[in-house]
């Protein structure tokens, strides 16, 4: 497992998600629609630095298996699933905590889960 896909793998774990590098023939969706699915629908969040800056690597997009995940209900990943996992670095997410309190956004992981046999994400989980 590559380095980068081992910090992703540790970030998603605490996320309630584990991953494990895919080992099967190339999928029908290869993974630059993938990547186009993830910014489309998530890109706006990946905005915190200034409009001329743009920052190398900021997208990796990996075939994963799925071995866990605490996502509920036939619509959410489930064990043995393989899926293109768009990371998108460095988004502001915003703070949801309970009402009447100071929200503060902050710059973290988001991890997109796009299927690999039609252009759609599954889910999107900040690590």
């Amino acid at each position: 497992m590559a380095c980068a896909l081992v910090c992703i793998a540790l970030g998603l774990h605490g996320a309630g998600i584990d991953v494990v590098p895919a080992n099967v023939p190339a999928p029908a969706l290869s993974a630059r629609p993938a990547r186009r699915v993830a910014l489309r629908n998530f890109g706006g969040f990946a905005g915190p630095y200034t409009r001329g800056w743009r920052r190398v690597g900021r997208v990796s997009v990996n075939l994963v298996e799925v071995v866990r995940s605490n996502t509920v209900g036939r619509l959410g990943l489930f064990p043995g699933q393989v899926v293109w996992l768009v990371v998108i670095r460095d988004v502001s997410i915003p703070d949801l905590g309970p009402p009447g309190r100071p929200h503060h956004d902050f710059v973290g992981w988001l991890g997109v889960f796009v299927r690999t046999d039609s252009p759609r994400y599954i889910v999107a989980t900040s690590f």
